[in-house]
């Protein structure tokens, strides 16, 4: 028996929906998926593969939700790296699905405002 694939990301057609269905099996509302796909689509342009350009503080951004390679003032990376949500950079590029997971984790925690797109409002241009 072979597995049928439950997301798509080859498209930009396809990866929207393919969040908007996480977002339904994590319990969002419609104005919640929309917040959520308007913060990606600022971030990354739906693109699982995308890497931003190098930050003021030399960190980058990378994958669909743009998650940085920075650390604390002690050393622990915030989202790549040892003791992080992605073991990598290629974790991260790779698994576009976890992205929309954290993202949404975050998210229900109150924490959107560790993404740009939220905090700028530049999201709003995408509702």
């Amino acid at each position: 028996m072979t597995a049928i694939a439950t997301y798509f990301w080859g498209t930009k057609k396809d990866t929207r929906h393919s969040i908007r269905v996480i977002c339904d099996e994590m319990g969002l509302t419609v104005a919640d998926k929309n917040l959520i796909c308007a913060c990606i689509q600022q971030e990354s342009g739906f693109k699982p593969l995308a890497i931003g350009p190098k930050n003021k503080n030399g960190t980058t951004d990378y994958g669909l939700a743009q998650f940085n390679d920075g650390k604390n003032k002690k050393g622990q990376a915030y989202w790549i790296g040892k003791g992080a949500d992605f073991k990598d950079i290629g974790e991260v590029l790779t698994n576009p699905e976890k992205n929309v997971r954290i993202m949404i984790r975050e998210f229900k925690k109150g924490n959107l405002k560790y993404w740009a797109s939220y905090t700028s409002g530049a999201y709003k241009k995408w509702l």
